[in-house]
Parts: C-alpha cells; sequence; structure tokens
C-alpha cells in the first residue's frame, strides 16, 4: 500500500469548457507512438514527447535537440498525408538544449477555416498560438522547468485571448524513486458584441516515477483542475487518477499496463453535464530491428453520462478501442512513426510522425 501510494501522479491535462472553449490545448500532447499503443497511456508510461506537455521539466530528458512539424502530425492528430486533405493549420517547433544555460523550447501554430455558403465565405475563423518552454537542472536531485502559453482565437463576431503558466519541478529521493510537481493557472477573455466575459483556471499537482526492478517501471497519476468564467454561471472540473506499469519481456518486448479513473463535470446556468468511468489500456512494443518496431494496443471503456435539468437522463456504457503502428529509424537523426497503414492500396487514412533529432 505504500509503494501504491508514492506511485499516484497529478498531472495537469489541458482542459476546454462548452462556453467559447476556454482553455484548450495550443497543440496536439499526444506523440503518435503512444497513439499507436494507446492514447490513454499518456502520464502513465514513459514518452518523451508527450511527456513534456504533462511537466514542463521533462524536456531535460531531451538531450541534444529536435524538429517537429505538422507534416509530423502534431497538430490535431487528424492529418491525412496522402488524402489530399488537410486541417487547414500548421505547426512548426523544436527543443534544444545548451550545457550549463538550459534547455528551451518552443512552438507556433496557425489555423484558418472559412464557412463557406453556396461558395461564398460568410466568415473566417483564425487561430494562433505559441508554447513556450524552459527547463535547468538545479543541482543533481532537482529539475526544474514551465510551459508558458498563448493563444488568441477569432472571428468577425467573436474573439478570444488565452494565456497559461505551468512551472513543475522533479526531485530524484533514490535510485528507484522520483517525485515531481506542477502548479498551473490560466487567464481568459471573450468578447462578442457586449458581451465581456473573463475566464480563470488553477491546478496543482505532485508526479511520481518507481522502478521496481530492471525490468519493471510504475508511473501512477492524480489530476485535479477547475475552470470558471467570471461574468456567467459556468464551471468545469476535472479529476482522473490511474496507474500504469512497463515491463520488458525481453530484450526486444515491451509490456504495458494501465488502469485510470476519471471525472469531469459541467454547470452551466442551472444544468450540469457530466461523465465518470474507468479506462483500462494494454499495449504491446515489439522492437524487431534496430530500426524497425511495431504497436499495438487497445482500451476496454466503462463510462456513466449523466445529465441534470431539462429531460434528465443517466447511462452507463462499455466500449473497446483498438490501435496499432510501426516505428522506423531511419537514420540516426530522423524516425518516423505510421498510423494507419492496414491497407497498403489506400493511402488516405496514413498518419505519419516524423521526429528530426540533431
Amino acid at each position: 500500500m505504500k509503494k501504491l501510494l508514492t506511485l499516484l501522479v497529478i498531472a495537469l491535462c489541458a482542459t476546454s469548457i462548452g462556453y467559447a472553449q476556454f482553455f484548450g490545448s495550443e497543440v496536439k500532447d499526444v506523440s503518435l507512438r503512444l497513439e499507436a499503443l494507446s492514447p490513454e497511456f499518456a502520464g502513465l508510461i514513459d514518452d518523451e514527447y508527450t511527456d513534456i506537455w504533462i511537466n514542463p521539466a521533462d524536456i531535460l530528458n531531451v538531450k541534444g535537440g529536435r524538429l517537429y512539424t505538422n507534416l509530423s502530425n502534431y497538430v490535431t492528430g487528424e492529418e491525412t498525408q496522402f488524402g489530399g486533405e488537410s486541417a487547414d493549420e500548421y505547426l512548426i517547433g523544436g527543443i534544444y538544449s545548451w550545457e550549463n544555460i538550459g534547455t528551451f523550447g518552443a512552438f507556433f501554430r496557425n489555423e484558418t477555416w472559412k464557412y463557406e455558403v453556396d461558395d461564398v465565405t460568410v466568415d473566417e475563423y483564425k487561430n494562433w498560438a505559441i508554447p513556450l518552454f524552459y527547463g535547468r537542472q538545479i543541482n543533481d536531485e532537482l529539475s526544474f522547468g514551465v510551459k508558458v502559453g498563448y493563444q488568441k482565437e477569432e472571428t468577425e463576431s467573436w474573439k478570444q485571448d488565452t494565456f497559461q503558466v505551468a512551472p513543475g519541478i522533479k526531485y530524484v529521493v533514490s535510485p528507484e524513486l522520483t517525485i515531481g510537481g506542477i502548479a498551473k493557472i490560466g487567464m481568459a477573455s471573450y468578447k462578442s458584441g457586449e458581451i465581456d466575459d473573463d475566464g480563470f483556471l488553477w491546478g496543482l499537482g505532485v508526479q511520481a516515477w518507481y522502478q521496481l526492478n530492471d525490468a519493471n517501471k510504475m508511473r501512477g497519476i492524480i489530476a485535479y483542475e477547475n475552470s470558471k468564467i467570471d461574468d456567467a454561471d459556468v464551471k468545469e472540473t476535472d479529476f482522473v487518477i490511474g496507474v500504469g506499469n512497463e515491463t520488458k519481456l525481453n530484450e526486444k518486448l515491451m509490456l504495458a499496463l494501465g488502469i485510470k479513473y476519471y471525472n469531469w463535470k459541467y454547470e452551466e446556468y442551472g444544468y450540469e453535464d457530466s461523465e465518470s468511468g474507468l479506462a483500462l489500456p494494454v499495449g504491446l512494443e515489439y522492437t524487431m530491428t534496430d530500426w524497425l518496431a511495431f504497436r499495438i494496443g487497445a482500451t476496454n471503456w466503462i463510462w456513466t453520462d449523466e445529465w441534470t435539468g431539462e429531460g434528465n437522463y443517466k447511462e452507463t456504457n462499455t466500449e473497446t478501442d483498438y490501435y496499432y503502428g510501426a516505428g522506423l529509424n531511419i537514420t540516426e537523426n530522423l524516425t518516423v512513426d505510421v498510423l494507419g497503414w492496414s491497407n497498403l492500396t489506400d493511402l488516405d487514412n496514413w498518419k505519419l510522425s516524423a521526429t528530426v533529432k540533431f
């Protein structure tokens, strides 16, 4: 029981609430590697790209430099490189570390959507964001990181500015145990005609990693986040708790298991919408050679939807999602991840993730 308690992680996940989509994630924060195992492993097993969005101190895990673009499918995750369609947005960003100075990261995302009626543009949605990172090793045990993000969205009828700050730390307690923490605050301003509303978000957390033995590493997650719009009766809360484990079955095969409970609640003008349930992810990663790895995974869901207001209802559902993918180390400096390649004669559903290392 003592070990289990040390494995609980509080990680803050970006959240958005229905009213004006306050506090949305600036960029896609789950790598295609985890999408091939299960996106629900975010925060439960190690992943270089995904971890920096959970705790900015993990940017120090990047040695040297990295380059990401939306050609790498890091904007929405829905781009189809061979399908002739785009998400009408792009992302470019990178990470680089300097000895004795620290590690820096910067991303830029730009998105434009045109709303047309009978081939005539009636409105245009614009969205751009700049998340910035900095991380530094304070001493042998303590590391620090921070993410600062600004996002601007607008159409002809409304506009919104969002600003978020999330500092994080990690502390090595022993060779087996590392703990960490993160705080997050965010502010948003929404204007439409005579409406002028402000929103506020906050969250606090801790993290832990525990190396059971050479073959087993555990992580856990507890998260709580609260967001509210000042001048409107709108509030959203998120809570999640879970534990994940990576097991090296042999030199080439890794098994990942996890369990996560979540509870989401949204309140607006006397109405309440909530969802709670369990996610049970499982994944296998087989490194066939130094340059090729195959991944498969699944998530079993059990959840309850509940609505309080006009037409009250409560419903329990179950579902299983399946995933697969492959990773290729083309060179020492280029890694490519691929999803959606089950039909080799139809490339429309392929997703590619290319990470350049330097």
